[in-house]
This record gives structure tokens, C-alpha cells and sequence, in this order.
């Protein structure tokens, strides 16, 4: 049409506020709808948030899901916002233009901007569709803004203020060497610098995505081509749908679905207050206090007590992140950051890779965490019990602690 007409309604709205992150909610069909709804819809059901936005792969290549998805996000009753992702696509389509039409019919735009309060949001269409489907195979993509995208976000920003916010979201994050669950589609945003380029005068900005389906922060810096003050924070956010309702089922019939890096699956709030924010990782269905698992041996042998590793693994940690361990009533010793394996994960994947495939939707490859901290356990343990506290202090110097008890033989 050549006009579109609508009413606006005055809305007045604070500086402070929270925003609801759902990454991947990706499901296949009714049943993992139906995980969804219990396992995380559930669990937000009645908490506050300005709006809530989906991190694209609302569905899993069919997208015939997508009003069934939307009746049970409706749920929340809060204002909701999506973005695109790959699995979003029309793979059968010809080009880029055509492979977002059954997205735009029901969601509108794959980029646009909005304010709420003092800061300005603004969603980016970052999955460049190549097209040519070829012998019946669905047609590829990488990830890409391309030239006309990038020149619409830098007249949008034109319009902010330095001073202002800027929260810019997005399905693939700005880098991505671990690739997809398949090792594929590796690879950084391909106009990364210029992206920087664009955003480099606002100095608080931060970038949101998701798609791998684990969670990292990342700091970057002029090794990766951002040019502005200091460093440009992109969170990779973890996935409503986890290893993609992989893993076997928990007593409630819900798979535990646990992501690569041993994080479970979950969601986060933004909070946000003028200019500055915080972010709240939530596992789905557990206490807001869990944000980490300790890995320490039920029993170690006296003679190797100071060989004896203890992992921790916390969910939403960073560079940025403090750990410390306390053994009993010892001195706090500092944790290094290490990539690792998650002990748990690859537990359960090698146990459920003996199973008969009835057993529950395989677990994707693992990867080095790269949330895991260690430390060795001090010298002059006694025989007996032991409890072994983990304190991390998170990026903006918020503690959290847990506890593990391990036994010196």
C-alpha cells in the first residue's frame, strides 16, 4: 500500500526499566511449543518487563509455527518485539528479498528502531540469505548487513544522542568462530568494521544475539577493527530451547536440554537506568541465585590433594568476572579462566550416545566453555569432609556464590 495510517497513544515511560531476552525459542512443532510454554514461559509468567524480545529462529524452518508460537508468548501479557533469524527463512525462495516475506507478513520489517524511556533500541537483519536452492537442498547464508542496512543505521543514529543508549540487536553475533551446531557458517559479520564504524560515536552501546546456542560476553577491541573508546561490549545470548530440546527428559517430561558449554537453558533481563545497564541470566525453572556449577571430585585421595582440579562453570561470567575458591575456613584463592569442556555435559552426551535414539533428541558437540574457572585444592587438607565455596563477582561487582562438599581420603 502507499500509506499505512494508525493512531498513536501517549505512553508515559520511566528511565529505568527491564527488557525480557528469549534467545532461539526454535521450536519444531506443537510439542516443543508445548516445552516452551512449561519450561520458560512458566517460569516468567507474572514478572515485569517494559517488553520482551525474541533473538530470531522464533521457529525451526517451519514456519507454520509462528502463530501458535505468538498465542504462547501472548501469555506474558508484556509488549513483544522479534527479530529474524536463519531458521526464519524461506529457504525455497529465490533471493534475500523474497526468503524474509512470510516473516514480514506476520512480524513486520527484519530492521527498524524504537525509543523506550531515554534509550534507543535498534534490531538488525544480520542473516544475508545467497539463494539458489539447487537439486532440492534449501538455499545457504552468512552473515552479512550489506550496504543498504548499514546506510539506514547510520542515518538512525544520526537522529541519537551521544549521551543515550544504544541497544542493538541482532541474531548472529559480530563474531562467530565456534559456527553452528554442525561446525558450519563460521566466520565474523563480513562489514564487521564497518558496523564499527557506524556506532563508533556513541560510546554506550551495547550488541545482542544469540544463535549458538551457548553464551558468551565479548569485549571488542582494535584487534577486532572497533576504533571507538574503550571496547564494544556484544553479549551472545543462551537459548530459550537450549541444545535444541535435545538430552534426555527430566520428571517432568521436559528434556534438560543443556547448551555445549554446560550452561542450561534459559532467558535474561536487561535492566537498564539512563545510560547505564546490567544483565540478570535466569536458568529456566531454578532459583535466580543459580548461576554456576562446581565440579570437585566426591573423594580425592590424601597423596593427591594439590593435584586435584576444582572447575567452576558460571553461566553469564566474562573476562571481566572475578572467581575465587574458599575451602572451609581458608584464605579465598583466585580461579584462572580456562576454556574447558564442561565435566556434566560431556557426561550426559557420551552416556545418552550409547542410548537407542528413542531415548531423546541427541546433544550437539560440545565446546570449550568459555566460562570455566579453576583452581587446585590448597595443601594440608585433613582427612574428612570439606565444603568448597566458589565466590564470583560479576562485571558490575555483583556477588554470587555456591558450594560443593568433597571428602579427603
Amino acid at each position: 500500500p502507499s500509506q499505512v495510517n494508525f493512531t498513536l497513544k501517549y505512553q508515559k515511560e520511566s528511565d529505568e526499566f527491564r527488557v525480557l531476552l528469549f534467545g532461539d525459542p526454535q521450536s519444531r512443532n506443537q510439542e516443543e511449543i508445548g516445552f516452551m510454554m512449561r519450561d520458560v514461559i512458566g517460569d516468567v509468567i507474572g514478572q515485569k518487563a517494559a517488553f520482551g524480545i525474541s533473538l530470531g529462529d522464533i521457529a525451526f524452518n517451519d514456519l507454520s509455527i509462528y502463530e501458535n508460537h505468538n498465542r504462547a508468548v501472548a501469555l506474558l501479557d508484556i509488549p513483544w518485539f522479534n527479530l529474524i533469524g536463519n531458521h526464519d527463512l524461506n529457504f525455497d525462495a529465490a533471493d534475500r528479498k523474497d526468503s524474509v516475506e512470510t516473516y514480514k507478513s506476520l512480524y513486520g520489517p527484519p530492521y527498524y528502531s524504537f525509543d523506550v524511556g531515554s534509550t534507543h533500541f535498534v534490531v538488525l537483519d544480520d542473516v544475508h540469505y545467497d539463494g539458489d536452492p539447487k537439486d532440492g537442498k534449501r538455499g545457504t547464508y552468512h552473515t552479512e548487513l550489506g550496504a543498504t542496512q548499514l546506510k539506514w543505521l547510520e542515518s538512525d543514529l544520526k537522529l541519537v544522542p551521544t549521551s543515550q543508549l544504544v541497544v542493538i540487536m541482532m541474531h548472529i553475533p559480530l563474531k562467530n568462530p565456534e559456527g553452528d551446531s554442525m561446525g558450519q557458517n563460521k566466520g565474523d559479520l563480513v562489514d564487521l568494521k564497518e558496523y564499527f564504524r557506524v556506532i563508533e560515536k556513541h560510546p554506550h552501546c551495547l550488541s545482542i544475539s544469540a544463535h549458538t546456542h551457548f553464551q558468551e560476553h565479548m569485549f571488542l577491541g582494535k584487534e577486532s577493527g572497533f576504533n571507538g573508546a574503550g571496547e564494544h561490549h556484544h553479549f551472545n545470548h543462551a537459548t530459550v530451547c537450549g541444545s535444541w530440546w535435545g538430552g534426555l527428559d527430566d520428571e517432568h517430561g521436559i528434556p534438560h536440554t543443556t547448551m555445549r558449554d554446560g550452561g542450561p537453558n534459559g532467558y535474561s533481563f536487561l535492566n537498564i537506568k539512563d545510560n547505564q545497564y546490567t544483565i540478570d541470566f535466569k536458568a529456566a525453572r531454578r532459583s535466580p541465585e543459580y548461576q554456576m556449577n562446581i565440579y570437585v571430585p566426591i573423594e580425592v585421595a590424601n597423596a593427591e590433594v594439590t593435584n586435584t582440579e576444582v572447575l567452576a562453570n558460571v553461566f553469564a561470567g566474562s573476562q571481566k568476572s572475578k572467581c575465587e575458591m574458599q575451602v572451609g575456613n581458608s584464605k579465598w584463592i583466585p580461579m584462572e579462566l580456562t576454556a574447558r569442556q564442561d565435566p556434566d555435559y560431556l557426561a550426559c552426551k557420551t552416556a545418552q550416545d550409547k542410548l537407542p535414539k528413542t531415548a531423546g533428541r541427541a546433544l550437539p558437540a560440545i565446546i570449550d566453555s568459555p566460562h570455566i574457572w579453576v583452581a587446585k585444592l590448597p595443601a594440608g587438607l585433613p582427612v574428612g569432609g570439606h565444603m568448597v565455596k566458589v565466590r564470583t563477582t560479576d562485571m558490575w561487582g555483583r556477588v554470587h556464590e555456591e558450594c560443593e562438599i568433597t571428602r579427603v581420603v
